[in-house]
């Protein structure tokens, strides 16, 4: 399927970390149900918020149409904001530029469930879970 990341007909079913969720992701990796739940530490989904380094307060949590985030300080760079399905497709992207402290992400339309909410500045990349309602 063109433009699908990695190789779709040689997918195996894998389950991963906590901490290694977010680069499974990135790599284009899909995340989905792990068959071995019950082990310590196994996740199918993203079940907490690596990287705590940028301070950010987002508000409503779950969210039916806005997802508002406001920044506890400045930087000199522009922020990326992007919003991830489970899936690694992402389904909002949007810029606040240099000196903003606050930001709105439209999830009106979104389907219900989990997303992956990624920050990026110039000092790089954090992510934090939001449920959509």
């Amino acid at each position: 399927m063109p433009g699908t990341p990695g190789n779709p007909g040689k997918a195996k079913t894998k389950c991963v970390s906590k901490s290694a969720l977010i680069a499974h992701l990135e790599n284009g990796s899909y995340c989905g149900p792990c068959q071995e739940a019950n082990l310590p530490e196994a996740v199918g989904r993203a079940s907490s918020a690596p990287g705590t380094g940028m301070g950010l307060q987002i508000y409503p949590n779950p969210a039916n149409g806005q997802l508002h985030l406001r920044f506890d300080t400045e930087t000199s760079s522009v922020r990326r904001i992007l919003l991830t399905g489970l899936d690694g497709r992402i389904v909002r992207e949007q810029a606040a530029g240099a000196g903003v402290l606050s930001a709105v992400v439209d999830v009106e339309g979104l389907p219900a469930g989990l997303y992956i909410l990624r920050v990026q500045d110039g000092e790089g990349s954090r992510w934090w879970k939001v449920v959509k309602n």
